[in-house]
């Protein structure tokens, strides 16, 4: 299955990622900043460039993918207004997901 992890290079993404490859999925994930994720041991990873507080970036990432983990916040940019993001980050994901014919989101 092609699994789209966002947070990845978070704790729970960061752990979650090798745990999915080593039960034989095709793994992408999602990518503020793709930097972030080099050095990590990841073995047939695709990492896609995007950000969910920018909608038209996400349509690409969604391409073939069937189900996602959802595991962004937006509390590193400031307290002052991060519920007003995070409802707006998951917005964009969901339309983007809904749009693109991805099965199923799981969030904690």
């Amino acid at each position: 299955m092609k699994i789209l992890v966002t947070g990845a290079t978070g704790y729970i993404g960061g752990r979650l990622v090798p745990r999915l490859t080593a039960a034989g999925h095709d793994v992408i994930c999602l990518a503020r900043d793709p930097d972030r994720s080099a050095g990590r041991a990841w073995q047939n990873v695709t990492i896609r460039r995007g950000d969910v507080l920018d909608y038209a970036t996400l349509p690409p990432v969604m391409d073939g993918v069937e189900a996602a983990y959802y595991l962004v916040h937006s509390m590193a940019e400031g307290a002052r207004g991060f519920e007003e993001r995070d409802d707006h980050a998951a917005r964009n994901f969901g339309k983007a997901a809904h749009e693109a014919g991805v099965r199923r989101i799981m969030s904690p």
